[in-house]
């Protein structure tokens, strides 16, 4: 079964998240806590996290877009081509299950990094043509916290409830895929 709407979960990752309110989950350290707005045609998906690694891994892990599709199970393909100083432009390409629904996308986006602080994101094609992201990183005791937030604007019909737990829960495994992965490099697997 395929819902147009929902495509927006692996579109927002990057990246990828009840009810036309706000939907927060509790989460423990380490896990993503995420929530979804949508009003009208526009969503707000916003992410925050702790992780017990070294900011440099954190940063490793979250702009190593040539490798992606290794660590982030709904990705099937994923590359960063330079376009110049801190600019790349990211071609992601993929599939979200959630229960009997499958979503499919493909996004292509232009990404300023900001080393060590914060990345931002645009869309320039895809599913979602009118959507910007940033990922700050924050140097804590024990680690790094990690927030990040996209803002789109969508065309097409998103279910209430649906939509939004599909996008909540999308963008909360994408981030527990890219903590796992922080985890490995900083323990040296």
């Amino acid at each position: 079964m395929r819902c147009i709407g929902a495509r927006l979960c692996l579109a927002a990752l990057l990246v990828l998240a009840s009810g036309a309110g706000n939907a927060q989950d509790d989460a423990p350290a380490s896990r993503a806590e995420v929530t979804v707005h949508k009003d009208d045609n526009r969503v707000t998906v916003e992410a925050n996290m702790t992780v017990p690694v070294p900011a440099t891994i954190a940063w490793a892990v979250l702009t190593d877009f040539a490798h992606m599709a290794r660590y982030i199970p709904s990705l099937s393909s994923s590359e960063a081509v330079s376009e110049g100083p801190n600019v790349l432009r990211v071609t992601q390409k993929g599939a979200a299950t959630w229960g009997p629904f499958t979503f499919d996308f493909e996004s292509v986006r232009r990404v300023v990094l900001h080393p060590m602080s914060r990345i931002e994101t645009t869309a320039q094609s895809g599913k979602i043509s009118k959507m910007t992201s940033v990922s700050e990183l924050r140097a804590v005791e024990g680690g790094v916290h990690i927030h990040y937030r996209a803002d789109a604007e969508i065309d097409f019909w998103l279910p209430p409830l649906l939509g939004t737990a599909a996008m909540r829960h999308e963008v909360r495994e994408q981030f527990a895929a890219m903590i796992e992965e922080m985890r490995r490099r900083a323990a040296g697997r």
